[in-house]
């Protein structure tokens, strides 16, 4: 094989590996899956939130399927001193995946 040849390999396996997870916006399958035991209620990760995330201001969430298969909540939250924080949960698990706080 060529180098050019490798390199668009290399380049399309970048590419699939950066494929983002597929936001679920559809009311009646949350709530399908919800009803199903697949998630847990949006209302319960957010009452879960870490001690110092609590009372945060709460600008977005997010239920995402993950190419394995393995919906999470994605919250955004705003903190006093106006940090941006994302948290990520495992939505069947309540399981906290990641944090990431960004100014």
């Amino acid at each position: 094989m060529n180098r050019g040849g490798a390199l668009a390999i290399v380049v399309f396996l970048l590419t699939l590996a950066c494929v983002p997870a597929r936001a679920q916006s559809d009311p009646d399958e949350i709530k399908r899956l919800r009803d199903a035991g697949e998630i847990l209620p949006l209302q319960l990760i957010i009452d879960k939130l870490p001690a110092p995330h609590q009372g945060e201001r709460l600008l977005e969430a997010e239920l995402e399927l993950l190419e394995d298969g393995r919906y999470v909540y994605e919250l955004k939250t705003l903190s006093n001193n106006g940090t941006v924080w994302e948290l990520q949960y495992d939505a069947h698990t309540a399981e906290i995946l990641k944090i990431n706080g960004e100014y």
